[in-house]
């Protein structure tokens, strides 16, 4: 059997794009291996292949035309794995479902009981559709509640406004004020400037970054919270699409949307815009402790409070008991762990806080309607 020669026409400068690159890795292990080629970027950060290059398939970033020439000039499969690619309509598209994950960030500062939006979006002249920032500002409307959007300066005065115009923006903001944020290295610059305006984070600004990158969130001056995409899910799934292409099948859909596992909850987006100071406590609280087999007892004890005012409390506050929290929060970790790693249930549980893994499943099937192991093997 011959081993299959890949391009990967994917910068890897962010964690996004290698951890999607590492999920192709997985597939092609599980399949016998592939001969991957991975080009550098030049100065200009573009991706080429060799010209000399003869393979059998391609994942690419379809982010700038010269790609795609590249990509018609090989005459052979290739998938996409970019948002910015979609255009491309005759080469199928493997991504994050956009939409869900804007729906799924507004949802997470909504069960905050935030009234205060904004949105800092991709800077205009990257390409970008609007998918994302639709899907926020959906969510909330449905709410009756709106979302003020960061309006860049226009490309040649970027780096001389940049700065005043976000600072502007930022003070003009109602307080507190939950913002989603297009990546984390946008995230990183937002940060650095409420530090420099005084406003303290995450009670004054809350904010998640819809793409995450470690390095810019540690350089950033708090650490920030951010959507898990489940982009190893995505590389995984473009590198099935592909190896089905290769083969000679035909795809149905020329779009297979990942959707997203969860918010990773750092310091950025720690805060509640909850009144209630201990239910606000209590919901950190929560959210720091549930993996070590939290209960409502234990919660109680904690905060020295009745049981039934600490029930009530929630019911009025956030229309959820404690216990309905816990479970939220310990099914998170679950999804993350079922598609991040091959972790056994009886061991996921562990790590969940789920007292067993029978525990675990049918508390999994109830509020997902599918087994964990049926989860698992979703999109692929």
């Amino acid at each position: 059997m011959n081993t299959k020669k890949i391009g990967l026409l994917v910068r890897t400068e962010n964690e996004w794009s290698r951890q999607v690159l590492m999920g192709v890795a997985q597939y092609a292990i599980e399949n016998g291996g592939w001969d991957f080629i991975l080009p550098k970027s030049d100065e200009d950060g573009n991706v080429a292949l060799p010209d000399t290059w003869n393979g059998d398939g391609i994942i690419c970033r379809l982010s700038t035309d010269l790609i795609w020439q590249q990509v018609v000039s090989a005459n052979v499969p290739a998938v996409n794995i970019s948002w910015l690619g979609m255009q491309y309509s005759d080469i199928p598209t493997v991504t994050s479902d956009e939409w869900a994950c804007g729906k799924f960030a507004a949802e997470y500062f909504l069960e905050r009981h935030f009234k205060n939006f904004g949105f800092v979006g991709p800077r205009p002249w990257e390409g970008y559709q609007t998918t994302l920032h639709d899907s926020v500002k959906q969510s909330l409307s449905q709410q009756n509640l709106d979302l003020a959007t960061f309006q860049y300066p226009n490309q040649n005065q970027f780096s001389q406004e940049f700065s005043n115009s976000l600072g502007r923006w930022l003070t003009q903001l109602p307080k507190p004020v939950a913002l989603v944020v297009w990546s984390s290295e946008l995230g990183r610059m937002v940060s650095a400037k409420c530090v420099e305006l005084g406003m303290v984070i995450p009670n004054e600004v809350s904010m998640v970054c819809v793409e995450h990158d470690a390095l810019a969130s540690s350089l950033s001056p708090t650490p920030l919270s951010s959507l898990d995409q489940d982009p190893w899910r995505v590389g995984y799934t473009a590198a099935n699409t592909l190896h089905r292409l290769m083969d000679g099948h035909k795809i149905e859909q020329q779009q297979i949307l990942v959707p997203p596992i969860s918010i990773v909850q750092r310091f950025s987006s720690e805060a509640s815009a909850v009144q209630d100071d201990l239910v606000r406590e209590v919901y950190r609280y929560i959210h720091e402790h549930v993996g070590d087999g939290l209960n409502v007892d234990e919660i109680v004890r904690h905060f020295g409070v009745s049981r039934r005012s600490l029930e009530k409390k929630f019911q009025d506050h956030l229309q959820r008991s404690p216990a309905q929290i816990i479970r939220r929060a310990r099914l998170a970790i679950v999804k993350r762990l079922l598609r991040e790693t091959t972790l056994t249930l009886p061991q996921i549980a562990e790590r969940s806080g789920f007292s067993q893994a029978e525990v675990l499943s049918r508390a999994f099937k109830k509020e997902t309607g599918v087994t964990p192991s049926q989860f698992r093997g979703t999109s692929v």
